[in-house]
């Protein structure tokens, strides 16, 4: 492709801003060098004062001493980062700018257009064949279906919570408050978006799960199909469209369907950069790994096993010749660096209000003893498949696990893949579980069921494609699709065995907390507040939030706003006085005055007064 200048004042053009590049980068590194060691080492007070300046109204109320002292640890770390960037790269200036010179003249040169019409076909097109599309459309619309049956089922705690906690408050709160991980942030985004636009209820809230549960089924579909082959890809999109937990997460406004679609993307792009070389498709996946961060930072493991697989990939020459030497690693590097830069970014709202503390140590990834962790993983791994395989009869759990058993002994001319996905998986995520010693619950791995899927099905067809090496196409597509139909069969017969066992956990507390809502509606007098422990309280704040009732009426123990009396909502059979100790309202509260409001089948409602008149607003 010709240069986009001249060829005879191209390179004077280029020396000029090579120059001036090289420049800027280093008053960068110089300019991160100075601003992140001054500030570390001012105190508060000085910092304090210079920030108010930038308020409106002249105090910058965000930034407080708890969230200074947690950033100072950040900010040394930064620092030191920048000062051996910016030595480095005036130390070795010769090298630095021939390398300014290369990025500049391939970003010059470079085949966009093509480039992202490759791209763009890589995707688009997932199937040439129309039966195999036309299979795949039945199983995603009929998958489509099923959830949203399920839509509007009553809302349960972790998702209640997400909701009236994170994503009905204003934006900022909602991208910056992280005092639980229950904040998917990009996926509570969405959830504010969806919320603030079609209104509050259950499918709004679910809408971005559910969309990206419905998306997972052509995505997975075209991953395996770029491993294997269609019939494979076929069965991968059956069991990931009706396995019954990706159902149920599909329809539960929780961040991990979100999350699922950002693994397989990011997968699919790593198998298409080993082949082709691809500017877009570098960045595409710089994207992609950093959006699944922002969903979820247990992306950790996921964005891990693509890197490491491409790593592996380079390392044993199983690369594209379309790269140079040395090149291919480059872009790798390039691309995780930018993948970083790109979540540290996403999160800046986080780390400036909540702190680095609440992201990287939060009581729920406190590390264990070993003799903890080595007995804990097991159990973990018990548990994790049973989560995986709920609602599935013995013999598909046999049928899965020889599938996946399959795919990693059988020969290579089984698969496009010269290196099979799931060996550096099971040395990276094993290894960060070391380094980590946590023993994070089964629906962290929820991503990794769709991959599983993947070996499965590559397995199992190409397993039947060597019983039935001698029998004729048409016949051998009769066998795949009625396969596909028995296992589809079989995965909503599971599914809807599930869901009296749901139903039953539903229709307790959690269940019952819509009933409750109504109840209350009719008894809530000004000046009431409304108190109570999990799991029923987040539900209860949900839908007392769909009747428009105002957030202030809830108690919060961080908040001491005035009030007449209480209202307090109790499991039956809960001893009172233990109920006033968990919620710090032991003395303000006089359990001889409560009196029975409302009940259901498991929750009874209590109005109480204060200990005396006096008490209620301290």
């Amino acid at each position: 492709m010709t240069a986009v200048v001249p060829q005879e004042t191209h390179p004077h053009r280029l020396h000029r801003t090579t120059g001036l590049v090289w420049r800027i980068v280093s008053l960068f590194f110089f300019a991160g060098t100075l601003s992140s060691l001054l500030i570390a080492a001012l105190p508060y007070t000085s910092i304090k004062s210079t920030a108010d300046i930038f308020a409106r109204d002249g105090d910058l109320e965000i930034l407080t001493p708890a969230r200074f002292y947690a950033l100072r640890p950040g900010l040394w770390v930064a620092g030191a980062l920048f000062l051996v960037s910016f030595l480095l790269w005036v130390r070795f200036r010769h090298r630095s700018q021939s390398l300014v010179n290369e990025i500049l003249w391939q970003t010059a040169t470079y085949p966009y257009a093509a480039d992202f019409h490759r791209l763009a076909n890589e995707f688009l097109h997932i199937d040439t064949h129309r039966r195999w599309s036309g299979a795949l459309l039945v199983i995603t619309l009929w998958a489509l279906v099923v959830r949203l049956l399920y839509l509007n089922q009553p809302m349960q705690y972790d998702e209640a919570y997400t909701v009236v906690s994170f994503a009905q408050r204003p934006l900022w709160n909602a991208i910056s408050d992280y005092h639980l991980p229950n904040n998917h942030v990009l996926h509570t985004l969405f959830v504010h978006l969806s919320i603030n636009i079609f209104g509050l209820s259950e499918w709004t809230s679910r809408l971005p799960a559910f969309l990206a549960g419905i998306l997972s089924i052509p995505v997975v579909y075209g991953l395996t199909r770029r491993i294997y082959n269609s019939p494979a890809a076929l069965l991968a999109a059956t069991w990931v469209g009706f396995a019954p937990v990706l159902i149920d997460f599909s329809a539960n406004a929780r961040g991990y369907t979100l999350q699922n679609l950002f693994v397989l993307l990011a997968f699919w792009l790593a198998i298409y950069l080993r082949q082709a070389r691809s500017l877009l498709g570098w960045l595409g996946l710089s994207l992609v790994t950093a959006l699944g961060f922002y969903t979820i930072p247990t992306m950790l493991y996921g964005a891990g096993w693509v890197y490491a697989w491409l790593a592996l990939v380079w390392i044993l020459g199983k690369t594209s010749p379309a790269y140079p030497k040395w090149r291919f690693p480059l872009f790798l590097a390039g691309s995780a660096f930018m993948a970083g830069m790109l979540t540290l970014i996403l999160y800046a709202p986080v780390l400036f209000t909540s702190g680095a503390q609440a992201l990287f140590a939060n009581r729920h990834v406190v590390p264990l003893s070993w003799y903890e962790f080595s007995g804990n993983i097991p159990v973990r791994l018990i548990s994790v498949w049973q989560f995986f395989t709920a609602g599935w009869p013995l013999w598909l759990n046999i049928l899965f696990v020889a599938g996946m058993t399959a795919s990693m002994v059988l020969p290579s001319k089984n698969t496009r893949m010269p290196v099979h996905l799931a060996w550096p998986g099971i040395v990276w995520i094993s290894l960060v579980l070391m380094l980590q010693r946590v023993a994070p619950v089964a629906r962290i791995w929820l991503f990794v069921l769709p991959v599983l899927a993947i070996f499965a099905s590559g397995g199992l067809v190409g397993g039947f494609d060597w019983l039935l090496q001698r029998v004729k196409p048409k016949v051998k597509l009769g066998v795949y699709l009625m396969g596909s139909g028995i296992i589809l069969l079989s995965l909503v017969i599971g599914m809807l065995n599930l869901k009296p066992l749901e139903k039953q956990v539903i229709s307790g507390p959690v269940g019952e907390a819509a009933e409750a809502a109504q109840i209350l509606d009719t008894q809530i007098q000004p000046g009431d507040m409304i108190a109570g422990n999990p799991p029923a309280f987040a539900p209860l704040r949900y839908y007392g939030s769909e009747m428009g009732w105002s957030p202030e009426i809830f108690f919060d123990r961080n908040t001491t706003r005035p009030f007449n009396q209480v209202i307090l909502i109790v499991e039956r059979d809960t001893n009172l006085d233990q109920e006033l100790r968990r919620l710090g309202l032991q003395n303000k509260l006089n359990p001889q005055t409560a009196e029975k409001i409302g009940e259901t089948e498991s929750l009874v409602l209590l109005r109480i007064s204060p200990m005396n008149s006096s008490s209620a607003g301290d």
